[in-house]
């Protein structure tokens, strides 16, 4: 009966052990894990985030280019050509609407 009771006993202390480890373990795994998650998600989110800045860039840059290239043409006509609404109307009216429509400008 002794060595069955010795034994038992060292199963026991081995068992808990082991949980001991597992929790440790867990625990451990846990921490590494969602500090590994946090930095993947701030660099996915500054990514974004930077392509965003492209993206506004881009379309400020392209929007002035076009308005300054459509200026330079409004400045190529003469001041008779431009000088009332009628005939704003008839050199650049066709112009406008087309900038309007095609570079999606409100005004």
């Amino acid at each position: 009966m002794k060595i069955s009771s010795v034994k038992f006993k060292i199963s026991l202390i081995a068992n808990i052990v082991a949980i001991v480890c597992l929790i440790v373990l867990g625990i451990v795994t846990f921490y590494f894990s969602k500090e590994a998650l946090g930095k993947a998600e701030l660099k996915s989110q500054s990514n974004v985030l930077k392509v965003a800045q492209e993206s506004i860039i881009n379309f400020q840059k392209n929007n002035s280019k076009t308005l300054e290239n459509f200026a330079k043409r409004i400045l190529s006509f003469s001041y008779d050509q431009l000088n009332n609404q009628q005939s704003l109307m008839e050199n650049i009216g066709d112009d406008l609407k087309l900038l309007r429509e095609a570079g999606g400008f409100l005004a």
